[in-house]
């Protein structure tokens, strides 16, 4: 099972000359309810601009134990877990946004 929260972290976390930037994120909970261990590849993605104006990029993702990741095209982020027997993981993922901070930004 797989469970997906938002965290809000810093909205508008100041303006430097004319950018505007914004910290959020996302938890993950992801749940084994077997009776064995499974290992598994999850991917996720962060908000992408096709625009040049609007730069993303991924602060961290954090858990209590190390997550295997790699960042892949268009936001996207793959990880590598293996849970143990009805083990519960949650992994919180932050990311940000820059802007010119005359631009409206909704994701």
């Amino acid at each position: 099972m797989l469970f997906r929260s938002i965290v809000n972290k810093e909205r508008e976390t100041g303006i430097f000359g004319g950018t505007a930037r914004k910290k959020d994120g996302f938890k993950l909970t992801i749940i084994n309810k077997s009776d064995k261990a499974k290992t598994l590849t999850l991917i996720e993605r962060i908000p992408t601009s096709t625009t040049e104006e609007i730069k993303s990029k991924l602060l961290s993702i954090n858990s209590e134990k190390k997550v295997n990741y790699k960042m892949l095209k268009d936001g996207k982020i793959e990880m590598k877990l293996t849970l143990a027997p009805n083990e519960n993981k949650a992994i919180e993922v932050l990311f940000e946004l820059s802007y010119d901070k005359d631009l409206k930004v909704n994701y």
